[in-house]
Formats: C-alpha cells, sequence, structure tokens
C-alpha cells in the first residue's frame, strides 16, 4: 500500500492506495526548479521583455501608473514582485496605485493587504480592491460582438500606463489563467463578469483546461480588454511550492502565450485512458 497527500486548505488530506481495492494512478505535475536568484532573474526579464520595449522605456515620468494584481485568492507572489515593479518605475511612488482584481470576491482587509504585500509595499504606494458592484468605480467603454458591455476600473481605465501582474495555470474553463484575465474578470464591472461567466460560455466543449484557440471565454476576454490594453505585463509560473520558477513579462499576448506553453508542458499530463474516479483537490490555500 502507498500514500499519497492531497494539498488542501493550509495543510493536506492523505490517502492510503490499497492496490486490493482498486487499480489506482497517480498522475502528478512536473513541477520546475525555482530560480534560484528570483530577484536577478526579474531584472533580466524587465529590461529583456517578450515583444516589448524594457518597462522603464514606456512609462513617462509624468505618468500616472495602475498596477493590476490577483487578491488574496491567487498564490501570487505580491510580496516579491511588487517591490521589484516598483523599483523599476521611473516613477515617484505617489504615481503609482496598486488596484487588487478581486472579481466579486469580497474585499482584501488591512491585514490581508500587509500579508500579501508587506509593510513597506502598503507605506510606498496606494493599495485599492477593485469594487465590481459599484457603478461610480467603473467604465464603460463600449459592448463587444457578442453583446456583452465592457465595465472596467475607473482607476485603471483612467491612468496613463497600466501593468497587469499575475501568475499563469491551466484553467478549467479559461483555458489558463494570467494574461488579459488579470484585467477581465479582474478588474471589469459586475455585469461584465457574469456575462464572462454564462452557462452557454462555460458549457461549450472548448472552454477547458489547456485550450485558448476557440476558448469563447478567452474570445470575449481578448474583446473587453483590447478596448483599454495593459501597457506591460509581469507573468511568473510556479512550483509546487509556490516558487517562482519562470517569468514571462512583456506584451500581455506575447508573453502570455509563452507562459502558457510552459505551464502546459509542466503542469498538465497525458494519461492513456479515461478514468472512472477520480480524487483530486484544488492544490491547497491559496
Amino acid at each position: 500500500m502507498s500514500t499519497i497527500d492531497l494539498a488542501y486548505g493550509k495543510g493536506s488530506i492523505s490517502l492510503d492506495m490499497d492496490p486490493s481495492v482498486a487499480d489506482w494512478t497517480s498522475i502528478r505535475p512536473r513541477f520546475e526548479a525555482a530560480m534560484a536568484d528570483p530577484e536577478s532573474g526579474f531584472r533580466d526579464a524587465v529590461a529583456n521583455p517578450i515583444a516589448s520595449e524594457p518597462l522603464a522605456g514606456l512609462i513617462e515620468p509624468s505618468d500616472h501608473v495602475a498596477v493590476v494584481t490577483s487578491d488574496g485568492t491567487r498564490p501570487v507572489p505580491n510580496r516579491q514582485l511588487i517591490p521589484w515593479i516598483l523599483d523599476a518605475l521611473p516613477v515617484p511612488n505617489e504615481q503609482v496605485t496598486v488596484i487588487l482584481g478581486t472579481g466579486t470576491h469580497r474585499p482584501n482587509n488591512e491585514t490581508e493587504i500587509e500579508k500579501m504585500f508587506g509593510a513597506d509595499v502598503v507605506d510606498r504606494v496606494s493599495i485599492v480592491n477593485h469594487d465590481a458592484f459599484d457603478a461610480n468605480s467603473n467604465v464603460k467603454l463600449g459592448q463587444i460582438s457578442t453583446g456583452t458591455d465592457a465595465y472596467l476600473d475607473r482607476t485603471y481605465v483612467e491612468a496613463d500606463k497600466r501593468i497587469v501582474v499575475g501568475f499563469i495555470e491551466p484553467h478549467f474553463f479559461a483555458g489558463f489563467s494570467g494574461g488579459a484575465k488579470g484585467v477581465a474578470p479582474g478588474v471589469a464591472g459586475i455585469d461584465t463578469i457574469l456575462r464572462l461567466h454564462r452557462a452557454d460560455l462555460i458549457g461549450n466543449e472548448n472552454s477547458t483546461w489547456g485550450v485558448l484557440d476557440g476558448n469563447p471565454i478567452q474570445t470575449e476576454i481578448a474583446e473587453i480588454v483590447a478596448m483599454c490594453p495593459p501597457d506591460f505585463m509581469v507573468n511568473v509560473t510556479l512550483n509546487g511550492e509556490k516558487e517562482i520558477s519562470g517569468y514571462y513579462l512583456g506584451d500581455y499576448v506575447t508573453a502570455h502565450l509563452a507562459g502558457c506553453d510552459a505551464a502546459k508542458h509542466t503542469a498538465m499530463q497525458s494519461v492513456d485512458r479515461p478514468f472512472p474516479v477520480v480524487v483530486t483537490s484544488n492544490s491547497g490555500f491559496p
């Protein structure tokens, strides 16, 4: 008999796999090793981005910059990335606003924000929760081809320059996380978010793990975000310990595709047959 631990919450659940009970098969991701020096790796990636000018060359000293990142429900390494991004920006801290892409989640409280970013970042810049439910906090940019109204966060829209931060992993109906998804639904208005989660989209056969091409959810996200795109993207891949294993910085479309390709070859595993029963978890907190 062998035992396998499934990450669950802040701990794990142990399963005893008795071969006399069932023909067990264990399927695990091929996690990459953590980067030996993630800060040095970031400096190299931000100076040599994918399909983009270096970040410093995109930002004017007078620009007000919006940095969108995930809230506390996602394992984005904000405590590392945000200070490095701030150090790379040629603008005063007073001209930077960090927006937590809460989607429809509740706001993060002060304790959670300090845990996510550290006291130094909290003292350096303004950090705000996106509010999908407040009409005045969102701007209607227009309507996309399917009839979805595109509402995005006002602070994001009105910034001179916009940066989206996130991490890339397979997603069960959007194909992959990261990229434009950090903007919509991340900082979208409630009407837009609900449209992106409607039954006919999620039920589409192409709305599944690892599929971007032909995925109707990604198609709608792309149309919405193209109305007010980020000027720069900072995305990472993570290993099993949620350590940075790769950087994908630059153009939010091209760099994201590169990250998705890397994630597909590590996080996703092929199987030789379907299984009648699958026991899994959502990889633990967060």
